[in-house]
């Protein structure tokens, strides 16, 4: 996955500019199976919104095949309100589709990065609100280096 970082503003705060780099890790499924994420956040404004790159891979069994592995994979551009408080006025790093999948909606939620981990869950909740599922996702801080593609005000 190719991605590039814009610098700051100025009035981003550091909490959020902790954000930019890539992430990656993998969702386990309480069902079984896991699925390989990579993230790449490129740019984030003062006000919490992201720009995002996701790129995922459910992979497969042997018995599965290369079938799992073609079907399952894809890359994504988002743009989302990454920063959101929780129900305990806590900020939280929310990633959420915008379209349904199989009939639910999904969306990724973190804590903040602590020791250059994200821990949290990937959430599939039916169009009522109601939720479906709830599976574990951790994501580590790559040292891969991003090329610079715009410095603020340029």
């Amino acid at each position: 996955m190719a991605w590039q970082y814009k610098d700051s503003a100025h009035d981003v705060p550091d909490r959020y500019k902790s954000l930019i780099g890539l992430w990656t890790g993998e969702v386990d499924f309480t069902s079984g199976g896991s699925m390989c994420i990579a993230v790449a956040v490129a740019e984030v404004t003062p006000s919490g919104d992201v720009n995002a790159i996701f790129a995922w891979n459910l992979g497969g069994t042997s018995s599965s095949g290369e079938f799992l592995n073609t079907h399952s994979q894809g890359t994504a551009n988002w743009w989302a309100k990454g920063i959101k408080v929780g129900p305990k006025d806590e900020e939280m790093v929310v990633f959420a589709a915008k379209d349904p999948f199989h009939g639910l909606m999904y969306e990724y939620r973190f804590s903040f990065p602590n020791n250059d981990k994200l821990i949290g869950s990937l959430i599939g909740s039916k169009r009522d609100g109601t939720t479906q599922s709830r599976d574990a996702a951790v994501l580590t801080r790559s040292t891969y280096p991003a090329p610079l593609v715009a410095a603020v005000g340029k």
